[in-house]
């Protein structure tokens, strides 16, 4: 049996089967939401004797090899048979002994700067003690590694193959960092190689909220009598992850990564994913880790603009091939939605195709085009222009110039005062302007919504609010979105549902985001006044979502129905309003 990191178990359960949860409840915890690569050390045994490892022409090593702490502040460590004597200015902190290739029996320390001493020098190195002969170093803390004052240096240290131990260090930091930044090594050795150092690898911090564990496979994957070296990378937010490898296999010439990976991996997590949103009572775990997906490869992929894993060189790694796995996405998401019967979030997915790393195939979006279709009712509406012109359409977000009244009549307000048609849209009345009614949109007094960001630092979309800090939403931003440099853009005008005590429900790119806001529907809102029925403008045709799911075909005048804002709809769901060029229209559905 080849050896394997314990951790890399998880993988089963780190791609996203249902009800694993639980999959990190035996990580170690630190204040990044980070966790090692490694296990902790174990202090060491009492006794003369510590057990070695095999050697690598015996028998197989085992799945991984914890290190043995060593007594605090020592200089000098008597580990089984072998007497230790730490370089000036450094001591013990811990070790692994064993055979690492020719020799039987050796130590790879790692010994951190000694605080009595005030010499400069790297804050940690890693050595080999060979049973005879002097010891040499073998690497030393990479200099990105924050460990100055306010910082806390964590290390870890663990024999991961035959030939080979990985460590493990991070700094964990009191103050604010920049965004992103690395804070943390990852680095892969071969003890008695001329060039020992075999991988390093940078990470950052994960994302607010998020979680971002790595685990190290260090065996022979292609039998060749080298250690490879395989780094499974696992992230996501609510207490669940996906997961997906980075592999290199070692050659004479140095390592070389397998091109295929992550994205063969991700490719069949996504399809298991696909397959599973058609489950009823698998649906809601679908939806969550369809998501964990998305926010590890925005972790992970160089395509995604915000990578927080980089080589050696500070160069992020790119996923490449990402085609099924963005089919597969999609189709579990909106299948998925549909399985729960949320309507509008299977056309919102739909609206929202592109966003994350490109766009699904011409084949799948048919496919899910269908599906969603064949969820609703369709209807044609009578479509008929108003005379009232509304006002207030310069700012953005707002609530609606047009609302309904208990009647159905529609009130338009223009810039002379609000203006009632009757509930066919004809007889406009006189403009009355004390029912003028102010369109910004509130979380609170003072706290105006200003706009939707699309942010690059964490994972989500947050709503930016004057006077308060942004809400954070459920709704994953665009990658890479305004984080790279290809176009993005989405609604100018996101219809509020509802504001007040402090939050904002609204509908972004499609998706109702935000908290629930225990008043009554404000006029003007995307929701009818008893809450029932929500409207939102779509490629397809005005989607009413209530009681009934409804698509409203509003005919070959209005090509792109899309772009109609400012819809509000009736207490019956058989009218709605918008705005489409300045001009109000009313859409009745028989």
């Amino acid at each position: 049996m080849k050896p394997s990191l314990s951790a890399f178990v998880t993988l089963v359960c780190a791609s996203l089967q249902s009800g694993c949860r639980s999959c990190s409840d035996e990580k170690p915890y630190t204040p990044f939401g980070t966790t090692t690569a490694l296990p902790a050390a174990e202090p060491a045994p009492s006794g003369s004797s510590v057990p070695s490892a095999p050697s690598a022409s015996g028998s197989p090593a085992p799945l991984v090899e914890k290190s043995v702490l060593a007594p605090a502040g020592s200089t000098h460590w008597q580990l089984g048979e072998q007497s230790l004597d730490a370089p000036p200015g450094y001591v013990f902190e811990q070790g692994i002994q064993g055979s690492f290739g020719a020799r039987t029996s050796e130590t790879v320390a790692w010994l951190a700067a000694d605080a009595t001493d005030a010499a400069p020098r790297a804050a940690g190195e890693l050595w080999l003690f060979p049973a005879s002969g002097a010891p040499r170093r073998l690497a030393s803390l990479p200099g990105f590694v924050p460990s100055g004052p306010g910082c806390k240096l964590v290390t870890a240290l663990a024999r991961t193959g035959p030939r080979t131990v990985t460590f493990d260090a991070h700094g964990e930091c009191a103050g604010s960092l920049i965004a992103r930044s690395p804070v943390r090594a990852i680095v892969v050795v071969a003890p008695d190689a001329d060039a020992p150092e075999l991988l390093s690898l940078r990470a950052a911090a994960p994302a607010p909220g998020e979680t971002l564990d790595f685990s190290a496979d260090t065996s022979d994957r292609d039998g060749d009598g080298r250690d490879d070296v395989a780094v499974e990378v696992s992230g996501g937010a609510a207490g669940t992850k996906a997961s997906a490898p980075f592999v290199w296999f070692d050659r004479p010439a140095g390592p070389s990564r397998d091109s295929g990976e992550p994205a063969r991996s991700l490719a069949r997590v996504t399809a298991a994913l696909a397959s599973r949103a058609k489950t009823k009572k698998l649906a809601d775990d679908v939806v969550l880790n369809t998501g964990n997906v998305r926010r590890l490869l925005a972790s992970i992929c160089a395509e995604g603009a915000t990578p927080r894993l980089l080589d050696a060189d500070a160069n992020p790694l790119a996923c490449g091939g990402l085609a099924p796995v963005l089919d597969s996405l999609a189709t579990a998401e909106v299948t998925a939605e549909l399985t729960r019967g949320h309507v509008l979030e299977a056309f919102g997915a739909l609206a929202r195709d592109g966003w994350y790393f490109g766009k699904t195939s011409a084949t799948a979006r048919q496919k899910l085009e269908r599906l969603a279709l064949d969820a609703i009712e369709p209807a044609t509406a009578v479509v008929k222009v108003l005379e009232p012109l509304p006002a207030g359409l310069e700012r953005a977000p707002r609530y609606s110039p047009l609302a309904f009244d208990a009647a159905g009549g529609v009130l338009v307000q223009t810039v002379a005062g609000v203006v009632r048609t009757e509930p066919d849209g004809s007889s406009p009345s006189a403009p009355d302007p004390a029912k003028a009614r102010p369109l910004d949109v509130f979380a609170a007094p003072g706290q105006r919504w200003a706009g939707v960001t699309y942010s690059c630092d964490r994972s989500e979309v947050m709503l930016a609010v004057e006077g308060a800090a942004p809400l954070v939403t459920g709704l994953l931003s665009a990658r890479p979105g305004v984080c790279g440099h290809a176009p993005f853009s989405s609604s100018a005008t996101p219809p509020p549902l509802n504001a007040g005590g402090g939050k904002i429900r609204a509908i972004v790119g499609g998706a109702v985001v935000g908290d629930a806001a225990e008043q009554p529907v404000p006029l003007g809102a995307a929701r009818s006044a008893d809450g029932k029925w929500t409207v939102v403008p779509t490629s397809f045709g005005l989607l009413v979502d209530g009681p009934v799911h409804r698509l409203v075909n509003v005919g070959a005048s209005l090509p792109a129905p899309a772009a109609l804002t400012d819809c509000v709809v009736h207490t019956t769901g058989k009218a709605v309003a918008c705005v489409h060029k300045r001009q109000a229209l009313l859409f009745q559905i028989p």
